[in-house]
Protein backbone atom coordinates (compact mmCIF):
# COMPACT_ATOMS: atom_id res chain seq x y z
CA UNK A 1 0.00 0.00 0.00
CA UNK A 2 1.31 3.44 -0.87
CA UNK A 3 2.20 5.70 2.00
CA UNK A 4 2.06 9.42 2.51
CA UNK A 5 5.09 11.50 3.44
CA UNK A 6 4.14 11.17 7.09
CA UNK A 7 4.27 7.38 6.80
CA UNK A 8 0.53 6.79 7.13
CA UNK A 9 -1.20 4.57 4.54
CA UNK A 10 -2.29 6.62 1.54
CA UNK A 11 -6.09 6.91 1.24
CA UNK A 12 -7.26 8.00 -2.21
CA UNK A 13 -10.69 8.92 -0.88
CA UNK A 14 -9.26 11.14 1.83
CA UNK A 15 -6.95 12.73 -0.71
CA UNK A 16 -9.78 13.49 -3.14
CA UNK A 17 -11.89 14.95 -0.35
CA UNK A 18 -9.09 17.38 0.52
CA UNK A 19 -7.97 18.15 -3.04
CA UNK A 20 -8.10 21.89 -3.65
CA UNK A 21 -9.78 23.20 -6.78
CA UNK A 22 -8.22 26.13 -8.71
CA UNK A 23 -10.35 28.46 -6.57
CA UNK A 24 -8.65 27.07 -3.47
CA UNK A 25 -11.73 25.31 -2.06
CA UNK A 26 -12.03 21.57 -1.43
CA UNK A 27 -14.84 19.30 -0.30
CA UNK A 28 -13.34 19.66 3.18
CA UNK A 29 -13.78 23.44 3.05
CA UNK A 30 -17.53 23.21 3.71
CA UNK A 31 -17.61 19.65 5.10
CA UNK A 32 -14.94 20.01 7.77
CA UNK A 33 -13.85 16.53 8.91
CA UNK A 34 -16.81 15.21 6.94
CA UNK A 35 -19.27 17.21 9.05
CA UNK A 36 -20.44 20.66 7.95
CA UNK A 37 -19.73 24.36 8.25
CA UNK A 38 -23.15 25.21 9.81
CA UNK A 39 -23.65 27.61 6.91
CA UNK A 40 -26.66 28.22 4.69
CA UNK A 41 -25.63 29.07 1.13
CA UNK A 42 -27.62 30.85 -1.56
CA UNK A 43 -27.73 28.83 -4.79
CA UNK A 44 -28.79 30.51 -8.03
CA UNK A 45 -32.16 29.21 -9.11
CA UNK A 46 -32.59 27.15 -5.93
CA UNK A 47 -32.48 29.47 -2.95
CA UNK A 48 -31.06 28.84 0.50
CA UNK A 49 -29.46 25.45 1.08
CA UNK A 50 -27.96 24.33 4.37
CA UNK A 51 -24.67 22.40 4.13
CA UNK A 52 -25.36 18.76 4.89
CA UNK A 53 -23.21 16.53 7.13
CA UNK A 54 -21.64 13.50 5.45
CA UNK A 55 -21.09 11.06 8.35
CA UNK A 56 -23.02 7.98 9.31
CA UNK A 57 -23.02 6.06 6.03
CA UNK A 58 -23.49 8.57 3.23
CA UNK A 59 -23.99 6.26 0.24
CA UNK A 60 -27.01 4.59 1.84
CA UNK A 61 -28.80 7.96 1.86
CA UNK A 62 -28.70 8.44 -1.95
CA UNK A 63 -30.03 10.25 -3.93
CA UNK A 64 -28.15 13.35 -2.89
CA UNK A 65 -28.63 17.08 -2.40
CA UNK A 66 -31.71 18.46 -0.72
CA UNK A 67 -33.85 17.93 -3.82
CA UNK A 68 -32.57 14.39 -4.42
CA UNK A 69 -31.55 15.29 -7.98
CA UNK A 70 -28.21 13.45 -7.88
CA UNK A 71 -28.58 9.68 -8.08
CA UNK A 72 -25.24 8.57 -6.67
CA UNK A 73 -21.77 9.68 -5.59
CA UNK A 74 -20.55 9.86 -9.19
CA UNK A 75 -23.28 12.36 -10.04
CA UNK A 76 -22.65 14.25 -6.79
CA UNK A 77 -18.94 14.67 -7.50
CA UNK A 78 -19.59 15.73 -11.10
CA UNK A 79 -22.15 18.35 -10.02
CA UNK A 80 -20.32 19.73 -7.01
CA UNK A 81 -16.68 18.82 -7.42
CA UNK A 82 -16.32 19.34 -11.16
CA UNK A 83 -19.02 21.77 -12.32
CA UNK A 84 -19.27 23.96 -9.21
CA UNK A 85 -15.77 23.79 -7.73
CA UNK A 86 -13.66 23.22 -10.84
CA UNK A 87 -11.92 19.97 -9.87
CA UNK A 88 -10.88 17.62 -12.67
CA UNK A 89 -13.18 14.64 -13.32
CA UNK A 90 -12.46 11.68 -11.05
CA UNK A 91 -11.80 8.13 -12.15
CA UNK A 92 -14.28 5.42 -11.04
CA UNK A 93 -11.73 3.98 -8.60
CA UNK A 94 -11.30 7.42 -7.03
CA UNK A 95 -15.07 7.75 -6.57
CA UNK A 96 -15.17 4.30 -4.98
CA UNK A 97 -12.34 5.23 -2.63
CA UNK A 98 -14.11 8.49 -1.75
CA UNK A 99 -17.32 6.61 -1.01
CA UNK A 100 -15.51 4.10 1.19
CA UNK A 101 -13.80 6.89 3.12
CA UNK A 102 -17.04 8.82 3.56
CA UNK A 103 -18.89 5.72 4.73
CA UNK A 104 -16.27 5.33 7.45
CA UNK A 105 -17.11 8.72 8.95
CA UNK A 106 -19.24 8.55 12.12
CA UNK A 107 -22.54 10.33 12.51
CA UNK A 108 -22.65 13.23 14.94
CA UNK A 109 -23.17 11.98 18.51
CA UNK A 110 -26.44 12.61 20.37
CA UNK A 111 -26.48 15.58 22.70
CA UNK A 112 -28.16 13.58 25.49
CA UNK A 113 -27.77 10.02 26.74
CA UNK A 114 -31.18 10.04 28.42
CA UNK A 115 -34.07 9.14 26.14
CA UNK A 116 -37.66 10.24 26.71
CA UNK A 117 -40.12 7.34 26.57
CA UNK A 118 -43.11 9.54 25.79
CA UNK A 119 -41.15 11.27 23.04
CA UNK A 120 -39.99 7.96 21.59
CA UNK A 121 -43.57 6.70 21.46
CA UNK A 122 -44.72 9.95 19.89
CA UNK A 123 -41.98 9.69 17.26
CA UNK A 124 -43.69 6.49 16.09
CA UNK A 125 -47.34 7.50 16.52
CA UNK A 126 -46.88 10.86 14.79
CA UNK A 127 -45.52 9.10 11.71
CA UNK A 128 -41.91 10.35 11.94
CA UNK A 129 -40.56 6.86 11.21
CA UNK A 130 -42.17 6.83 7.77
CA UNK A 131 -39.66 9.38 6.46
CA UNK A 132 -36.79 9.44 8.93
CA UNK A 133 -36.08 5.72 9.37
CA UNK A 134 -34.58 3.49 6.65
CA UNK A 135 -35.45 3.14 3.86
CA UNK A 136 -36.97 6.63 4.20
CA UNK A 137 -39.45 8.30 1.91
CA UNK A 138 -37.19 10.08 -0.56
CA UNK A 139 -38.15 13.65 -1.40
CA UNK A 140 -41.27 14.85 0.41
CA UNK A 141 -43.19 18.12 0.28
CA UNK A 142 -44.11 19.03 3.87
CA UNK A 143 -45.09 22.59 3.13
CA UNK A 144 -41.65 24.20 3.14
CA UNK A 145 -41.60 25.34 -0.48
CA UNK A 146 -40.83 22.17 -2.38
CA UNK A 147 -40.03 18.46 -2.15
CA UNK A 148 -36.85 17.82 -0.16
CA UNK A 149 -34.97 14.76 1.05
CA UNK A 150 -35.85 13.57 4.56
CA UNK A 151 -32.50 13.27 6.36
CA UNK A 152 -31.58 10.84 9.15
CA UNK A 153 -32.11 12.39 12.57
CA UNK A 154 -28.86 11.43 14.26
CA UNK A 155 -26.94 13.95 16.34
CA UNK A 156 -29.32 16.76 15.48
CA UNK A 157 -28.14 19.34 17.98
CA UNK A 158 -24.58 18.96 16.74
CA UNK A 159 -25.69 20.19 13.31
CA UNK A 160 -27.90 23.18 13.94
CA UNK A 161 -29.45 25.06 12.20
CA UNK A 162 -31.84 22.52 10.68
CA UNK A 163 -34.05 22.24 7.57
CA UNK A 164 -33.01 22.74 3.96
CA UNK A 165 -32.82 26.51 4.40
CA UNK A 166 -31.39 26.53 7.93
CA UNK A 167 -34.49 28.18 9.39
CA UNK A 168 -34.48 26.19 12.66
CA UNK A 169 -31.84 27.48 15.06
CA UNK A 170 -33.10 25.07 17.72
CA UNK A 171 -34.88 21.72 17.72
CA UNK A 172 -37.99 23.47 19.01
CA UNK A 173 -37.95 25.93 16.09
CA UNK A 174 -38.40 23.08 13.64
CA UNK A 175 -41.97 22.69 14.96
CA UNK A 176 -42.89 26.26 14.03
CA UNK A 177 -45.02 25.76 10.88
CA UNK A 178 -43.38 28.81 9.31
CA UNK A 179 -40.08 26.91 9.38
CA UNK A 180 -40.87 23.19 9.58
CA UNK A 181 -43.91 23.25 7.33
CA UNK A 182 -47.61 23.00 8.07
CA UNK A 183 -47.73 19.41 6.77
CA UNK A 184 -44.68 18.21 8.69
CA UNK A 185 -46.22 15.77 11.15
CA UNK A 186 -49.38 15.83 13.23
CA UNK A 187 -50.36 18.99 15.17
CA UNK A 188 -48.57 18.81 18.52
CA UNK A 189 -49.11 20.50 21.86
CA UNK A 190 -46.22 22.34 23.56
CA UNK A 191 -45.92 19.44 26.02
CA UNK A 192 -45.73 16.89 23.20
CA UNK A 193 -43.09 18.97 21.43
CA UNK A 194 -41.02 19.05 24.63
CA UNK A 195 -41.16 15.24 24.89
CA UNK A 196 -40.35 14.77 21.21
CA UNK A 197 -37.42 17.19 21.39
CA UNK A 198 -36.06 15.31 24.44
CA UNK A 199 -36.21 12.10 22.40
CA UNK A 200 -34.53 13.69 19.39
CA UNK A 201 -31.65 14.87 21.57
CA UNK A 202 -30.94 11.23 22.46
CA UNK A 203 -30.98 9.87 18.90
Amino acid sequence: MARSRAGAPFDAGLALFHEAAPSGVACATCHVDGADDAHTWQFAGQGARRTQPLGGGLRATAPFHWDGALADLTALFLDTGVLRMGLPPAEPQQIEALGAWLDGLPAAPPSSDVDDAAGAALFVSAGCTGCHEPPGAGSVDVGTGGAFQAPPLRGLEARLPLMHDGCADTLEARFDPACGGADHGAPLTPDQIAHLVAHLRAR
